[in-house]
């Protein structure tokens, strides 16, 4: 009975220090929200003059990539194809694994604190440079709010709201008056070029002016509108608020699609940044 005992009580023992292990191998000065904002050149498209990355880091290893909510500018957690777990941190070292990245499986990254300040180097797929601490919800960059929403063979979708650039969506005017709508979903983008735009008013979609382009892990696969008439959009711009208001719809097509039905989009709406 007391050699039974005993072998318990090892045995437990064991079991603590492996839940504890974990925790252990974690340098506690990394524990918390960490973020870093980069100036980033703009073009008609890609609008946004700041990209935010950022990362939270819990006290097993748990690893949170951080971005920035678009109506707020405040931080929040951001889903991401690939996960990222820190192994272990300390002396300097970090040994990262990553799972459902196409490129790596493991790293090793160099890191540096002082005081409010993370230096972090040598990194393959996350960003290298310099973190500032912070917490989840604290407000980093200006908003800038965009509202899309669509239905998509029938099954209704918004645009993103968290990314690492905002706004996720929005229009912009190029010099050769060509309009350019962009908006990222949940696993898709949509794009809308029209050739000729005049000012607010109802235009026809013709060839090749609009695309559902569906992203995964594995593939990206763009679907685009093949006909003269193949859908419409109704747009009206204040030059005042720099914002535009609509509505669209259209029909896509992808000859080489076998995976899933076209998609057609239905009852669109949006209220999002114009920029010329």
């Amino acid at each position: 009975m007391k050699y039974a005992i005993a072998l318990l009580l090892i045995f437990l023992s064991g079991c603590q220090l492996f839940e504890t292990s974990g925790s252990e191998e974690i340098d506690p000065d990394l524990i918390g929200d960490w973020y870093m904002a980069v100036d980033t050149p703009t073009s008609f498209d890609s609008p946004a003059d700041t990209q935010v990355r950022g990362w939270s880091i819990l006290p097993d290893g748990s690893f949170q990539n951080l971005g920035v909510v678009d109506s707020t500018g405040v931080l929040a957690p951001l889903s991401l194809f690939h996960e990222t777990t820190i192994l272990s941190a300390k002396n300097g070292v970090m040994a990262l694994e990553h799972t459902g990245h196409p490129d790596i499986g493991f790293e090793e990254v160099n890191y540096q604190i002082t005081g409010d300040q993370l230096v972090i180097e040598n990194s393959f797929i996350n960003t290298n440079g310099t973190f500032t601490r912070s917490e989840i919800g604290t407000k980093v960059i200006p908003p800038m709010p965009s509202r899309l929403g669509v239905s998509v063979n029938g099954e209704s979708t918004q645009n993103v709201n968290v990314a690492h650039q905002i706004p996720t969506t929005f229009i912009s005017k190029r010099p050769d008056q060509r309009l350019y709508l962009m908006a990222k979903m949940d696993g898709a983008y949509i794009r809308i070029n029209l050739n000729a735009f005049l000012g607010s008013g109802t235009y026809t979609i013709g060839k090749e002016e609009a695309e559902y382009i569906i992203v995964n892990s594995d593939a990206v696969t763009p679907f685009q509108t093949i006909m003269d008439d193949s859908g419409t959009l109704s747009i009206d711009c204040d030059d005042a608020t720099m914002r535009c208001t609509g509505s669209f719809s259209f029909t896509t097509n992808n000859p080489g699609n076998n995976i899933s039905a076209n998609p057609v989009l239905t009852n669109g709406y949006f209220d999002l940044p114009f920029f010329k």
